[in-house]
């Protein structure tokens, strides 16, 4: 997996400032980001030239987007519903909300408002968002080579051969939580020096996008589903 060329692949398109700033500019659009993501992922998965969307892609992207966004929020349906449940009167998580504004020690010291919540977030909401991880990615995978939306939901394909194909997911999932840390330090300091950043989001988007595609570039011929 070539990691440096997932950020600078971007420049070598002859057109790439105008793709950048437009691209960055769409960012603002709902379902767009994901939508890029996806684009990308497809273009390096059937080896396109250049894989950066173009303005005639607006279409496709936004299908994509939206169709990875309804993947999202039914992944994550369960654990709402689960945190819903535990949040209602009486349960866990019914004063955990009042902990970006109240933190005492008495608030600390409860085992009901504090370590409850915590250990519930430690032992179900992280590792239930890192699963979700792995399968959106491998669900990206299915779609951006087949065009088939039913595969961004096929999750079982993906433990059919978890030798060769869990592999280059884990790897990918870890690099693209580097990116995210390394966006939210880069989105920091763009805020603050004014440079952009949309321009910041956007390349992680598409760094992401391409990882992805490379990805599936290399386990897909093993793939069966």
């Amino acid at each position: 997996m070539n990691i440096v060329h997932a950020w600078t692949f971007v420049f070598e398109d002859e057109r790439w400032g105008m793709k950048v700033v437009l691209g960055a500019l769409l960012h603002l659009v709902p379902f767009m980001a994901p939508g890029y993501l996806v684009g990308v992922a497809r273009n390096v998965l059937h080896d396109q030239e250049q894989p950066l969307p173009d303005a005639g892609d607006f279409l496709q992207l936004l299908r994509d987007g939206v169709l990875a966004s309804l993947a999202l929020f039914v992944y994550f349906l369960p654990l709402s519903l689960f945190i819903i449940a535990f949040g209602q009167e009486g349960g866990p998580f019914e004063d955990w909300g009042q902990a970006g504004v109240v933190c005492n020690c008495a608030f600390l010291t409860s085992s009901r408002t504090f370590f409850i919540p915590l250990v519930v977030w430690l032992l179900v909401v992280l590792p239930y968002t890192v699963v979700v991880g792995l399968l959106l990615i491998w669900g990206i995978i299915g779609y951006a080579d087949s065009g088939n939306p039913a595969r961004l939901f096929q999750f079982w394909t993906l433990f059919k051969n978890p030798k060769s194909y869990l592999g280059g997911v884990l790897v990918t999932g870890l690099i693209g939580l580097l990116i995210g840390l390394l966006t939210m330090v880069l989105g920091t300091v763009a805020i603050i020096t004014c440079i952009g950043p949309l321009v910041i989001v956007f390349f992680n988007n598409v760094a992401m996008g391409h990882l992805i595609g490379q990805t599936g570039r290399k386990i897909l011929p093993q793939a069966q589903y």
